[in-house]
């Protein structure tokens, strides 16, 4: 959608919301983007944490979340709901942000609507290393259910620019682990943030802090709304030359089109696939 740019002073330490000088946010339209999610995976939440009966949320479909943003196709996670995501090939950390996560805020200015989340990732599908969030937001007043919040007060909480503008993540600001290989990222997991202040159900940031966010949103569309997640270090190469390199002596284990289908990788047919080799990954152009 488009977006008016108010030159509206933020008040906090981070990244303003899109049209803000400075912004850091990443148009879905990008030519940085080499891959976007191949599978999305969702445990849904409580459409309000503290209503056992309020059940569970249900717009949207997983698949929703593949491919390329195109909100309004959004899922809905409802409170403390999860997405756990994978893609054509693993990424690594390069140079500055490595993927970014899309929502469906909306709003213009500083302040628009919007709703957070937690972002890990993981090499193996197992163990999972979530990004340090930071909070700037007040937590003595309850942020209402369709209240505004200044995208500037938060740091690596997913959602907080609007929709069609991906908030960005750079691995480089996960700590070192031997059980996370950082060259070779394969799932990202989102979880909604229970965004109340309510101590017995809050979520907190890497600081301790409440997280304070619309709440409660107490329907089918609750909590966070998933519209896609696009990496921009993948894997997968880029140059004629890389290729050739990766097909020399490597015995294809697996061939995957490219929306991530599983197919033969010999038949007949000529096309783009790409072939997942002891070495790793390669998009390679082949008779099958």
């Amino acid at each position: 959608m488009g977006l008016v740019g108010h030159a509206i002073s933020q008040t906090g330490s981070f990244s303003a919301q899109v049209g803000s000088p400075g912004s850091d946010a990443i148009s879905k339209d990008s030519s940085a983007f080499r891959d976007w999610a191949i599978s999305c995976d969702v445990t849904r939440g409580l459409k309000q944490i503290d209503l056992p009966d309020s059940g569970i949320v249900s717009a949207g479909m997983a698949v929703y979340a593949t491919g390329k943003a195109d909100a309004p196709l959004v899922v809905s996670l409802g409170d403390g709901g999860e997405a756990f995501l994978q893609f054509s090939a693993p990424f690594h950390d390069g140079n500055g942000p490595d993927f970014a996560v899309f929502e469906n805020g909306f709003g213009s200015g500083v302040d628009a609507f919007l709703e957070l989340a937690f972002v890990s990732v993981s090499s193996d599908g197992i163990n999972y290393f979530e990004f340090s969030s930071i909070s700037e937001q007040q937590a003595q007043t309850q942020v209402g259910t369709f209240e505004n919040t200044d995208a500037s007060l938060f740091h690596n909480l997913a959602g907080k620019h609007v929709a069609n503008f991906g908030t960005p993540f750079d691995l480089a600001e996960i700590a070192d682990t031997n059980l996370l290989d950082k060259q070779n990222v394969t799932h990202i997991k989102i979880t909604d943030v229970v965004g109340v202040i309510d101590t017995a159900y809050a979520g907190y940031d890497s600081e301790g802090s409440l997280i304070n966010d619309p709440w409660p949103t107490n329907f089918d569309q609750g909590g966070f709304d998933l519209d896609a997640v696009g990496i921009i270090h993948s894997n997968i190469p880029v140059s004629i030359g890389q290729l050739r390199a990766n097909q020399k002596n490597n015995e294809a284990k697996r061939c995957l089109d490219l929306i991530g289908r599983e197919v033969p990788c010999s038949g007949s047919g000529i096309g783009w696939i790409i072939v997942e080799t002891e070495s790793g990954y390669a998009k390679r152009y082949v008779e099958r």
